[in-house]
């Protein structure tokens, strides 16, 4: 049966025939040229196989540096989140007033960080809203063993003894206070409560004329002022104290009922 040449059974036939003569051939390219290849990227020496063990262990450095760097920030930015939720349900809490929802959440978050000193304060300032000074005396003593330097600490807890009427201790400490900050006068007012409560009127006058020169605008430190010059009936230096008060709040009824009183006092003289 002849089968015509350009056929496909044709070609099929011929490939068939023809194919354990070219699967030789091709063993022996691939047995002649292979050696060549493998020799060609395999190391061939120690040497060359030592700076190709390191390349792979420098690539493995890196890998593993940028993996811990990207670990570490990621543990520092899920720490800021976890802490700014915290805060803001604090602060939801307190806003509400909602104080022993708070006061609990700080606990128990104090206990996990023992020595976190604005955990300490907020703790503290809600034992203070709820009428629970004591325990926020040793918050606030921890919070100065750690911080010698916090003054507006020293301030809160010269506070506390004053109301716990301990008038030397708040002294020690409000000194303290206005050493680290010496003209803050919200300090030296609260050293002025304590020494017009000891009759220690001129120390006191000494200290809030002081304030006045500081802060000349601030009407409540010239009722203060005035106080005491009356405790050391010390008329004319009321009268202008007043005065002063009048330039700083013409409709202060109180400072023109006081200045009259004064002037009726001078004429009795």
């Amino acid at each position: 049966m002849w089968i015509h040449p350009l056929s496909i059974r044709y070609r099929v036939t011929v490939l068939l025939v023809l194919s354990p003569f070219l699967y030789w051939i091709f063993g022996i390219l691939m047995r002649w040229y292979h050696p060549k290849v493998l020799a060609k990227y395999t190391p061939t020496s120690p040497t060359e196989l030592l700076q190709s063990s390191d390349d792979v262990e420098i690539i493995s450095e890196n890998d593993s540096h940028i993996f811990s760097e990207s670990s570490m920030l990621s543990d520092v930015a899920k720490k800021i989140i976890i802490d700014q939720k915290f805060w803001q349900e604090v602060s939801l809490l307190v806003n509400k007033s909602m104080y022993d929802d708070a006061q609990r959440l700080l606990v128990a978050w104090l206990s996990d960080d023992p020595y976190n000193i604005e955990i300490m304060k907020q703790l503290a300032t809600v034992y203070c809203l709820t009428r629970q000074s004591k325990k926020a005396f040793p918050l606030y003593k921890k919070i100065l063993d750690i911080d010698h330097s916090d003054h507006k600490v020293m301030s809160k807890l010269a506070r506390l003894y004053i109301d716990d009427h301990d008038n030397e201790s708040a002294e020690m400490v409000i000194r303290q206070a206005l050493h680290i900050a010496p003209e803050n006068p919200k300090y030296m007012v609260l050293l002025v409560e304590i020494l017009y409560e000891s009759a220690r009127y001129d120390e006191a006058i000494e200290i809030m004329e002081f304030v006045i020169k500081i802060r000349p605008s601030t009407i409540q430190y010239r009722d203060i002022l005035w106080t005491l010059y009356e405790q050391k009936n010390l008329i004319q230096e009321s009268l202008y104290c007043y005065e002063h008060i009048l330039t700083l709040d013409s409709a202060n009824v109180y400072a023109r009922k006081k200045i009259r009183t004064l002037h009726q006092n001078i004429h009795k003289v």
